[in-house]
């Protein structure tokens, strides 16, 4: 039934009945439903989110750390050439290649730290915390190889390093493990240095010969 034109209080009650009527449990229990969801989803964004960037940063910390293992392993096969080439030109008779009797040999060029000295760097760029130690730790022990006098013995502890990194990042040692590796390795720098006839620590991460069986191969 309508209410007259003029009749306000009329309108006004019908305004009430109308309210009255509505169903403000529904309504409350849909907003509250929407709210958490809305909120349920937010958390989960964030934490995909959070997820995709560990991801990225661990990828990126071991690809900065291929690049070091390759940088050493490109300084030391450079840098034994170099040793290698410069002793054979001196042992050569200079006579001899005066005299035309043989040609002179060419001395491998001095290799170039640039490119090791680069990779660490950038590694330590990227890492943060624990692996920020573990970076700087690794570029320390790298630049006091390079006074061990005997080239052959520098090598095998460059080589150490490398393989030091290796199960650094493919999960076989801790932050903390790797550190205490690479305190071994300085500290059998610090004997080859000095040249006391001392017993070297044990090397870590020696290769090993194991049985292999195809029973073990993962699936």
């Amino acid at each position: 039934m309508g209410c007259p034109a003029v009749d306000l209080t009329c309108e006004v009650t019908r305004i009430a009945d109308s309210l009255s009527g509505f169903d403000w449990n529904g309504f409350i229990a849909t907003l509250l439903a929407t709210i958490v969801g809305a909120a349920a989803a937010a958390v989960v964004s964030i934490g995909l989110y959070r997820h995709e960037l560990r991801t990225r940063h661990r990828d990126d910390i071991d690809a900065g750390t291929v690049a070091l293992i390759r940088a050493i392993q490109t300084f030391t096969r450079e840098y034994l050439l170099f040793i290698s080439s410069s002793k054979a030109r001196a042992a050569q008779s200079i006579e001899a290649i005066r005299d035309g009797w043989t040609q002179a040999i060419t001395v491998t060029p001095e290799p170039d730290r640039a490119e090791l000295d680069t990779a660490v760097e950038a590694l330590v760029v990227m890492t943060r915390k624990a692996e920020r130690a573990v970076a700087e730790r690794v570029r320390q022990v790298l630049y006091e190889l390079s006074f061990i006098q005997d080239p052959k013995r520098a090598t095998v502890e460059f080589y150490a390093v490398r393989r030091v990194l290796v199960a650094w990042r493919a999960g076989k040692r801790s932050d903390s493990e790797t550190l205490a590796s690479l305190n071994v390795i300085d500290a059998r720098r610090q004997i080859l240095e000095s040249g006391a006839d001392t017993p070297l620590p044990d090397m870590p991460e020696p290769y090993e010969r194991t049985p292999y069986s195809l029973e073990k191969v993962p699936e």
